[in-house]
């Protein structure tokens, strides 16, 4: 079961109904290629000493050992996960999810026949004709074409899918399942016709029945579990080598090659090169934009260390919800979603209906609210991609419900702000909104306006928003429970005590606020973002010259002037133009000289030791100072970014 586990696995992180960017697929392929070819690599010296290669390999047999069965004998998972996932994933995008299983089910049958069940049905002529066939192509038929695409297309429905049943149910199911599965495997071997034993028809259930358990243990997993667990796969039979050399030398080997301890032995010895390889891997976080010119990184090592503190932060039973409107402010929605997602965050809010579709067509299958106005006329595409719209007012919500198609929604209340919202005392318009057929109403919530502030009058604004907004709540009908949500980061780090389903992240979560943001409470928070250009120019300006457009700056002195070719185009506030503090070279300061251009911006370098061509610089390393700089916040900044490679 070990195997449809990990396709299983990948399947639930990678298929999704939605998927028509093919990202993710590519991004899996890619990884699991290079894992591949280092594999190959590192076997390749057990090959030529076992003597693989040595009567000589036609095309054709090269292309079978590289694409289905593997050089070594369990590196066949490799070239298996990227056929299988690739099928997967076409076959859900073309064909839905039921659909898809359907088909794929049916490759896996024929799998069955050529594997466990293959004495069985090869009583059939044309059946053992058609298997002649299929084994020209692969010895087994434990392999990307027949095995591997109907786990991945069960992972990702698992996911999609609202599995109502116990824990007790699924152990029972697992069981239950687990035992026929046996009794399959025992009556397939006392036949005496088995070709092989990698697949059974109980394999599928009993596989789905112990993910299914295990998904109950929500057991916290980090880099390491899956840094060690990925080494200790691809080599242990390299460890295997060893402990029989080792054995052999040492004259031990009624010791050592016993199977328990043979088995203790290589299982340290390949957890120890697990622990060596994360303890010396760089973690580099995911870079976009790698062009020529500019790069912006987004560190999702510290967006995970920050949802952990803001979770320690705020009330345990309130769930984060994710804010990921303008890209995720400026940090790129899909790096952003995709690493939430992954790491157990459900719920997320956007801004348009388009930046929730795009999500969607990224892979994410959460919950998706649309903060803002959604045209009526789109209707079809909030019920299409299972989007949350908020309802402005009572207006708003029925011409939303005139549209005569079904939608999930969230109540906007108005405490104060005056932006959107229901009044909290008009409990007859939320009633009435309540009562129309077409909306699902599930939540209803409110916005705080001044909750980063700690002057005792906007305190007491704060405290009497909050109240009205209870008393609404208090004021619905008994058999109405709708999720609730009014804090948003501010609100989080100011008012932590309070108690609602969820908590809006936004800007904190990218590790920024206010330079001068005094906090009730202040979590270890990492910026997550980076902006990264170079020189690609230097000049010798004698004193008294003048640099840039308007001539707003002289040289006091002979000076050395690097070019870098970013702009306010790429989001770079030209008010930031003659400051200090905006620019890092080798790790210093240096100043901003002239008007920062569209495209480029001229800085001074003249004390900077050895400063070439093609040196690294940091653009805005204080995302925080950079707003106070421009008389701006640092959410305008970040989401203004547009950087071009």
């Amino acid at each position: 079961l070990a195997v449809p586990f990990f396709f299983l696995t990948s399947g639930y992180f990678m298929i999704r109904h939605y998927a028509h960017n093919p990202q993710p697929l590519f991004s899996f392929l890619k990884k699991t290629a290079v894992l591949y070819g280092i594999a190959i690599l590192i076997y390749l010296p057990l090959n030529v000493y076992n003597g693989t290669f040595s009567d000589g390999i036609d095309l054709w047999k090269l292309i079978q050992i590289v694409l289905f069965e593997g050089t070594v004998y369990h590196l066949w998972y490799f070239p298996a996960a990227m056929l299988g996932g690739t099928i997967a994933w076409f076959t859900v995008r073309s064909l839905g999810f039921q659909k898809a299983f359907f088909f794929t089910f049916l490759l896996f049958l024929i799998g069955l026949g050529g594997d466990s069940w293959y004495g069985l049905v090869t009583k059939i002529p044309f059946l053992k004709e058609f298997y002649d066939v299929v084994f020209t192509l692969s010895q087994q038929t434990r392999n990307g074409l027949f095995f591997a695409p109907v786990y991945f297309i069960a992972g990702g429905w698992i996911h999609e899918a609202e599995i109502y049943l116990s824990q007790r149910s699924k152990r029972n199911l697992f069981l239950l399942f687990f035992s026929i599965m046996s009794l399959e495997a025992a009556f397939l071997h006392a036949s005496g016709l088995i070709r092989y034993s990698a697949m059974y028809l109980f394999q599928l259930p009993s596989s789905i029945a112990l993910f299914l358990c295990i998904q109950d243990l929500h057991v916290p997993v980090t880099g390491y579990e899956r840094d060690c667990s990925m080494i200790m796969y691809v080599i242990h039979p390299w460890m295997i080598v060893i402990v029989r050399m080792f054995a052999k030398l040492t004259h031990s080997q009624a010791i050592l090659n016993h199977d328990v301890m043979q088995f203790i032995l290589v299982s340290v010895l390949s957890m120890t090169a697990g622990m060596m390889y994360h303890t010396f891997r760089m973690h580099y976080p995911r870079i976009r934009n790698t062009g020529s010119r500019n790069q912006v990184i987004t560190d999702t090592d510290a967006l995970i260390h920050n949802i952990h503190s803001l979770q320690e932060t705020m009330h345990k039973e309130s769930e984060i919800m994710a804010v990921i409107k303008a890209d995720a402010y400026g940090h790129d929605a899909y790096t952003v979603s995709t690493c939430l997602e992954k790491h157990g965050i459900h719920h997320f809010a956007v801004a348009t209906i388009d930046e929730a579709i795009e999500l969607r067509h990224y892979g994410i299958t959460s919950d998706i609210l649309i903060l803002g106005y959604t045209d009526p006329r789109r209707i079809h595409e909030l019920h299409r991609y299972h989007l949350i719209q908020t309802l402005l007012d009572e207006t708003y919500a029925r011409n939303l419900n005139a549209m005569h198609e079904s939608i999930t929604a969230h109540i906007a209340v108005d405490t104060g702000m005056h932006r959107i919202g229901v009044s909290p005392t008009d409990s007859q318009s939320i009633r009435r909104i309540l009562c129309l057929p077409f909306l699902h109403v599930t939540g209803i919530f409110t916005h705080l306006c001044v909750s980063d502030s700690r002057r005792q009058e906007d305190i007491l604004f704060t405290q009497n928003q909050i109240a009205l907004f209870d008393a609404c709540l208090a004021g619905l009908p008994a058999n109405i429970h709708l999720k609730t949500h009014v804090q948003a980061s501010s609100g989080l780090l100011n008012y932590p005590q309070l108690k609602y389903d969820y908590v809006r992240i936004g800007i904190s979560m990218y590790g920024v606020g206010s330079a001068d943001e005094c906090t009730v409470v202040q979590p270890d928070l990492k910026p997550v973002l980076s902006i990264h250009s170079k020189i690609v120019l230097l000049r010798h300006v004698p004193s008294g010259d003048t640099v840039g457009y308007g001539r707003t700056h002289t040289c006091s002195k002979d000076s050395l002037i690097a070019v870098i070719p970013i702009g306010y185009a790429d989001g770079i506030p030209r008010n930031l133009s003659n400051q200090n503090h905006i620019v890092m070279v080798h790790d210093t300061p240096v100043p901003v000289v002239g008007r920062i251009c569209m495209d480029q911006m001229m800085i001074d370098v003249t004390d900077i030791k050895e400063v070439s061509i093609d040196d690294e610089v940091r653009i805005m390393p204080s995302i925080t100072q950079a707003a106070l700089s421009a008389g701006s916040i640092s959410n305008e900044i970040l989401s203004r970014l547009s950087v071009r490679s």
